[in-house]
């Protein structure tokens, strides 16, 4: 068995080495892709997040849509958390996972929350739509159609 190191081959005809990316912008640096990537999602998650918010506030005005309210609103507030921790994972050159690891967990409750939102609507909907069945089994539509007749 040779134990002999030998040198790397040399690079193909032409070969350009890549130039080493940094999160940060610098004057002399390219800027990485994930970064980029990572800055619109989270400008597009901080949105959806604010919007969430406020659509919460406008739904908890009803006594019974107050159910899907105030889920809506814990569900913005986790997805602009989860925002701020990309953004943290961002500026530190990705080289911290605790930061991915919060913003995957602050992202899991956001989805959970809406997981949630979802069953409650389907309930509410199926709700009500029994509720319109025993209305026009029980005959109280037809009462309006009588009343039409003589006016």
């Amino acid at each position: 068995m040779d134990t002999q190191q030998y040198p790397p081959p040399p690079p193909p005809q032409g070969f350009q080495p890549q130039p080493q990316y940094n999160a940060q912008p610098q004057s002399n640096q390219y800027q990485s892709p994930m970064f980029g990537l990572i800055d619109m999602m989270v400008k597009d998650m901080k949105f959806v997040g604010v919007f969430t918010i406020i659509y919460g506030i406008i739904t908890c005005l009803g006594c019974i849509t107050a159910a899907i309210g105030i889920p809506m609103i814990f569900a913005g507030i986790r997805l602009k958390e989860s925002a701020d921790f990309y953004l943290a994972y961002a500026n530190a050159n990705m080289n911290n996972p605790d930061l991915l690891m919060q913003a995957f967990e602050k992202q899991k409750k956001f989805f959970n929350i809406q997981k949630i939102l979802i069953i409650i609507s389907l309930v509410l909907f199926g709700l009500y739509i029994v509720f319109v069945i025993i209305m026009i089994a029980s005959g109280v539509f037809l009462g309006f159609e009588e009343f039409s007749r003589y006016n």
